[in-house]
């Protein structure tokens, strides 16, 4: 049964849908809860879910929900200094591989951190050459577990005047693998 379920972004193409559901044996008793986003993508007039950051927990992490959110929203943060630097090699440091970048129709999937310097991605407004900085609106942990996050990530692409040329919204699904914090998976739109 779901316990939440809410609709944190919505586009024409692209919605994001975070929820929480429980099982339950025969009894009645809840066994099991999970926390998800579902990334559902509109490809060629048919909506479909293409992607889901499902949050688990592990008995071998003893860190608690608490001392992970400013962790996660920090990385987030250095990730976007590190862009705004044009700095691959930071941004590659801050990320679990395999890497997933998740568009309608498209999931590039970067495995090394060599790979993630030579990935091609289509084009954006916001890669433009007017864009001199990224700007975060809005980092908001929506889903945690003691070994991955979910966070909602504004931003707002700046020219040279700081006027906003654009924005986008997107989900950042951050991991604790092998002991190293990072970025594993995104949905921007």
């Amino acid at each position: 049964e779901w316990d939440s379920k809410e609709i944190v972004h919505l586009s024409d193409h692209k919605a994001h849908g975070a929820g929480q559901y429980s099982r339950y044996n025969a009894q009645g008793e809840k066994f099991w809860t999970n926390q998800v986003v579902y990334i559902i993508t509109n490809v060629n007039d048919n909506w479909g879910i293409q992607a889901r950051f499902g949050l688990d927990f592990s008995r071998e992490s003893s860190m608690d929900t608490d001392e992970i959110e400013p962790v996660v929203t920090t990385l987030i943060k250095e990730f976007v200094d590190a862009a705004n630097d044009r700095n691959n090699d930071r941004q590659a440091d801050l990320i679990n591989f395999p890497y997933l970048e998740i568009d309608p129709g498209l999931v590039n999937a970067c495995e090394t951190k060599e790979e993630f310097g030579k990935r091609e991605r289509p084009p954006r407004p916001e890669t433009a050459s007017e864009c001199k900085r990224i700007r975060i609106d809005r980092v908001e942990v929506i889903q945690i577990s003691n070994i991955a996050a979910n966070v909602n990530v504004e931003v707002g692409y700046l020219d040279s005047d700081e006027k906003i040329l654009s924005s986008s919204q997107g989900i950042y699904m951050l991991t604790l693998k092998e002991g190293h914090w990072g970025i594993h998976a995104v949905s921007v739109m």
